[in-house]
């Protein structure tokens, strides 16, 4: 059976690296029966620094039905020691800035030669980039300059993400394929009248926005809670987000309500009425699908691959630059009736579930990591 091995920074039991957490686990239940795949990642969790009391570090095991190696340290000598010892027929990583991506990166120019897959998640977006953007911008030219791009197929997931990679690296192959994803089915909710429950499931940096939802409820005055949930990336910008809560209208009850575990994340969110996300770029938005699988009406930005939503009567995608249709658009859900909201939310599922099409995306994976070990 071919090896794949996967090179990723955060992994289960963690929860607190977002998405590629979830991409990674759905990936490997989806192949895990047509390829042998390992999986490389951290021995603890997104910025923590304890280790996991649940895995043995720096050797292979299972968590799950997953085989994992979990590294103490994530250098060069750990790294070749791992390539070397599982002799992959494919390297697959799960971002384009990491430390972890360019110790892989550089290696594999210098020694291993292996075929190579980078999965950006969305990090080479026009949004994503212009955050932290002269450090990006140097490490991008020294990836042209060092000519790291040899034997290198990037993978996207969306149009919009296709076209950013192209327009940097158009020297590289890129392959669109969307995330695979796990399946719900779930009862349509409904929502009394003069009444809306938001809730936010994210890491809180700038990228996801959550300044921005905080400051259209500013100007909201109609009672609404709002409940946030994520770890706290940035602590200068989650500062900011605190000081706006404070000065909110009396109407508007916002909570800071820890973080959730990825077994956590769709129960809870049955508990809301709408999923108030206006991120400023999202290649897939694993949160966005489970939220639209949980029956909750999503109000997101139009930097996402999940668009037309109005069109088919299951949610909202906002121009960022339109402050006035958020504000619009949560008034609306508020005074919405339960016969409205519940047929709202019955569109919702039904939009995404249509999305997603998993036995065919299984063989266009299967085909993809074939086609490329065969070349």
């Amino acid at each position: 059976m071919k090896k794949i091995l996967i090179f990723v920074d955060s992994f289960l039991p963690g929860f607190k690296g977002g998405g590629p957490i979830t991409s990674i686990a759905n990936l490997v239940d989806l192949l895990n029966d047509s390829f042998d795949i390992l999986i490389c990642t951290k021995n603890h969790d997104f910025k923590e620094t304890k280790s996991y009391t649940e895995v043995e570090s720096n050797k292979v095991t299972k968590y799950l039905d997953y085989k994992v190696i979990y590294l103490s340290q994530t250098n060069k000598v750990a790294i070749s020691n791992v390539i070397n010892e599982y002799n992959p027929d494919i390297l697959y990583l799960n971002s384009f800035f990491s430390k972890i991506t360019q110790i892989v990166m550089f290696l594999n120019k210098l020694y291993f030669h292996k075929k190579l897959v980078v999965a950006p998640r969305g990090e080479l977006q026009e949004n994503a980039l212009s955050i932290k953007k002269t450090k990006k911008m140097l490490y991008l030219k020294l990836y042209k300059f060092l000519r790291l791009y040899k034997n290198i197929v990037f993978h996207s997931t969306d149009d919009i993400e296709t076209e950013s990679i192209r327009n940097l690296f158009n020297i590289n192959k890129v392959i669109q394929l969307s995330n695979a994803v796990k399946l719900y089915s779930f009862d349509p909710l409904i929502k009394a009248k003069n009444g809306l429950k938001l809730i936010f499931v994210s890491r809180i940096s700038k990228k996801k926005n959550l300044l921005f939802a905080l400051e259209i409820l500013r100007n909201i005055d109609i009672d609404i809670t709002f409940d946030i949930y994520g770890p706290k990336e940035d602590i200068e910008y989650w500062n900011k987000c605190n000081k706006i809560i404070k000065e909110l209208p009396n109407t508007i009850i916002v909570n800071y309500k820890g973080c959730l575990k990825q077994s956590e994340i769709i129960s809870v969110m049955r508990g809301y009425n709408a999923f108030f996300f206006p991120t400023l770029s999202e290649n897939f938005g694993h949160v966005i699908v489970e939220a639209m699988q949980s029956g909750i009406v999503p109000i997101i930005s139009d930097q996402t691959p999940w668009i037309d939503l109005e069109k088919y009567n299951a949610g909202y995608d906002i121009p960022l630059n339109n402050k006035k249709k958020f504000i619009e658009t949560i008034k609306k859900l508020y005074y919405m009736d339960k016969e409205e909201y519940q047929n709202l939310s019955l569109n919702t599922m039904r939009y995404i579930k249509n999305k997603l099409n998993i036995e065919q995306l299984k063989l266009d994976y299967i085909k993809f990591f074939n086609n490329i070990m065969e070349k």
